[in-house]
């Protein structure tokens, strides 16, 4: 089960919709849905039928773990791979990345909320 909560209003994250419509993908349809988490979390549908998942990173050291999500592929493929959406935008200065939207993905908090993670997991 994927915990969702209420729509967000467009016009309260304006940085989200100038990543958008920056590469091309026209803007975004209508209010986007949140989801829980430390950041920003937001998922919604484009112009151009595009569905994103926007990661706004805030609080803080911002910039830190900006850069933190972005060097997590490069991690990934070192060490060993856990599957995840491709960062397919990003905007430094406003802290926001943008994620193909994967539609059946459980997050991580519901995941341990759900006590699925074990040792196995990671292996």
């Amino acid at each position: 089960m994927v915990t969702q909560l209420t729509p967000k209003d467009l016009q309260a994250v304006p940085e989200v919709g100038a990543v958008v419509a920056c590469h091309g993908w026209g803007s975004l349809i209508r209010d986007l849905t949140t989801f829980p988490g430390r950041n920003e979390n937001l998922a919604g549908i484009t112009t151009c039928g595009m569905e994103i998942f926007v990661k706004k990173i805030d609080g803080r050291d911002v910039a830190s773990r900006f850069h933190r999500a972005l060097s997590f592929k490069r991690l990934d493929c070192v060490e060993m791979p856990v599957p995840s959406p491709e960062c397919i935008a990003r905007d430094e200065k406003a802290h926001v990345l943008v994620y193909e939207f994967l539609s059946d993905a459980s997050s991580g908090s519901d995941l341990a909320r759900d006590g699925a993670f074990t040792k196995v997991t990671f292996l």
